[in-house]
């Protein structure tokens, strides 16, 4: 099945990339040919590329070590996700933000933070997401910035070549995907938990020590990354939603965020999942 197995070195880590397609090896080859290596690693990232020519809508999938953490149709949107997946391994040395492992999501013109290994399981519900109106982001992560607290784009690192997403992006179709393109602020901040209703308000404290537990570089950020971290908490909800179904964590999530809806459309919210984004041009 896997026609490709690639190793790199990315910072500290070295790890290895597999995939079915001889042509995303390829891809591979020019977008990270700097991290390379020769040695042969296991595949901690594997990538399946869906066979063209078949009827329907074909998905590309994305697997961190044996878990599927991203499907999408736009395979230049699942590669952005690899590589973004890859600058979390740089998170730990950087101080020019606070980065968490909590990928943003968004519903109704509301953002919220979920705890890591929320977003791959409802990521595999697939049009159910689309039905709820939830958009899911390509990241796993999120920058918050030291000064404003809002969650920004993750200033990349590694040197991908410029328009290498684009050209793996040639349907031109819908993105079922939204990469994040500006500033946003945080609503809900949200943590999983065994409570007997599927929603809990969580305190300030609660909240905040969840999101302090989650982000990569605190040490390196210090006390002004731990102060904006509590200033995005200050002005967001902490929600406990309790760990369970799938489809009923989903209707939790936009429950939760609906909550929050502004009263008319705001200037920086962000696309629904089925807007005309460009991931190429997000990278």
């Amino acid at each position: 099945m896997w026609a490709v197995r690639r190793s790199y070195q990315v910072g500290n880590t070295e790890l290895g990339i597999r995939a079915n397609s001889p042509a995303f090896g390829e891809w591979l080859d020019r977008a990270l040919a700097q991290y390379e290596t020769d040695e042969e690693l296991p595949p901690y990232y594997s990538v399946f590329v869906a066979e063209e020519g078949r009827p329907g809508k074909r998905f590309h999938i994305l697997y961190k070590d044996t878990r599927p953490i991203v499907r999408t149709a736009d395979l230049g949107a699942l590669a952005y996700a690899l590589v973004s997946e890859l600058e979390t391994l740089l998170f730990a040395e950087r101080d020019d933000a606070a980065y968490a492992m909590m990928p943003l999501v968004s519903a109704a013109g509301a953002n919220g933070i979920l705890p890591p290994g929320l977003l791959p399981l409802i990521g595999t519900l697939g049009r159910q997401v689309d039905r709820a109106g939830l958009a899911l982001p390509l990241e796993s992560a999120v920058a918050i910035d030291l000064d404003s607290a809002l969650v920004t784009p993750v200033r990349p690192l590694l040197g991908v070549p410029d328009g290498a997403f684009e050209q793996l992006s040639r349907d031109g179709g819908e993105r079922d995907r939204v990469p994040l393109e500006r500033p946003q602020p945080v609503d809900v901040v949200f943590s999983l938990g065994g409570g007997e209703q599927l929603l809990q308000p969580v305190s300030k404290g609660l909240a905040l020590y969840r999101v302090v537990h989650y982000t990569a570089n605190l040490p390196r950020v210090g006390r002004r990354g731990f102060e904006a971290l509590g200033r995005l908490v200050a002005g967001a909800e902490g929600v406990e939603i309790q760990s369970g179904d799938r489809r009923v964590m989903l209707d939790g999530i936009v429950a939760a965020l609906g909550q929050h809806a502004p009263r008319r459309p705001r200037s920086d919210a962000r696309p629904s999942s089925r807007g005309e984004v460009d991931a190429g041009n997000a990278a």
